[in-house]
């Protein structure tokens, strides 16, 4: 039997998903970010250290046997030793990108990526093969529309809330017990040496969930955050736009991220600015994870059936494994 592993490194995860060359998918395996007394900070994100991508791979090739399997995802992160000694024959390595995986799970060739996870970047392609690719600066200089841009900002909220009632935030609460019991109640504890000191940009990023949830209660000032961290991506999205010169051709623009397919809020108000100046941009963002678009990839080079086959397995099967997965996880954790 021949098999894919397509791994998502990220800032905040790693997603390692194991599919039949048919397109079915039999394993799962998540790393989520968890802040750690003494871990080092990991520049590229927790998601690409290769302990949180073997946990990951581990967790998806769990009682695999195969005669021949292939990797796709980002070479640079990839831990093969364990791999050689499991129960797989050969191995073969598939190096692809971010984008490439957003455009396979759209069934496009063309358009524009807009990735808003833990970092941010838009990257554009012509049908005629004219490229663009902006931000993905990192945390200090860019990553405009990032979970950090946002965790950032609601960071800032939650310092300032106190100053005067039209600052109030539930932010602040809900932020600073987070980050409270993620790094110990005990002795003193500020905001400011929390900030002052040198954090893993997945722990900021994380921060995220908390002001999504905090919006959608309709806290104003999380609202404005996300609608913040949206203009700023339409402002990428506008760039690349009148670079490719595509302002009066049609092309989708597919989400891809955390931030992007999850938080409907950021998405809408997104989609909606970019619409503005960008109206034959059709907006498209998929509820399968990037990793089962690295292993469509994969896929379509073995070729074993057709791609629609491929493309409705993977739609079908891969929602499957990851909920068996997930509650697994939970009847061990209990």
């Amino acid at each position: 039997m021949r098999c894919v592993l397509g791994i998502d490194s990220g800032g905040t995860k790693c997603d390692a998903v194991v599919v039949r060359d048919d397109g079915v998918a039999v394993g799962w395996g998540r790393t989520e970010y968890r802040p750690e007394p003494g871990r080092q900070r990991n520049w590229g994100g927790f998601g690409r250290n290769p302990r949180s991508i073997g946990m990951a791979v581990r967790q998806a090739i769990k009682g695999l046997e195969c005669e021949e399997l292939h990797i796709a995802g980002l070479m640079t992160y990839m831990p093969l030793g364990f791999l050689r000694e499991s129960n797989i024959g050969c191995i073969h390595l598939h190096s692809v990108h971010e984008e490439q995986s957003a455009f396979a799970l759209a069934g496009v060739d063309a358009g524009l990526v807009v990735l808003a996870g833990t970092g941010a970047f838009v990257y554009g392609i012509t049908h005629d093969g004219r490229e663009a690719h902006l931000d993905g600066l990192g945390p200090m200089i860019g990553d405009y529309g990032s979970g950090f841009h946002i965790g950032s900002l609601a960071l800032r909220a939650a310092g300032k809330a106190e100053w005067h009632p039209r600052h109030h935030t539930s932010l602040a609460e809900a932020i600073l017990s987070t980050l409270k019991a993620r790094n110990g109640e005990g002795g003193y504890w500020s905001l400011v040496e929390y900030t002052g000191s040198e954090r893993d940009r997945a722990e900021v990023a994380s921060l995220a969930r908390i002001v999504d949830e905090e919006a959608r209660k309709g806290d104003r000032i999380a609202l404005d955050i996300l609608q913040q961290a949206a203009a700023a991506m339409a402002e990428t999205v506008r760039d690349v736009q009148e670079r490719l010169e595509i302002g009066s051709e049609p092309y989708t623009m597919v989400g891809t991220g955390s931030v992007a397919t999850n938080c409907d809020i950021f998405w809408t108000h997104l989609c909606a600015t970019v619409a503005d100046f960008a109206p034959h941009l059709t907006p498209w963002r998929c509820a399968l994870p990037p990793a089962a678009g690295l292993a469509l990839i994969a896929l379509k080079k073995l070729a074993a059936v057709d791609e629609a086959t491929l493309r409705k397995n993977l739609f079908l099967t891969v929602p499957e494994v990851v909920e068996r997965a997930e509650n697994d996880e939970q009847q061990a954790a209990s």
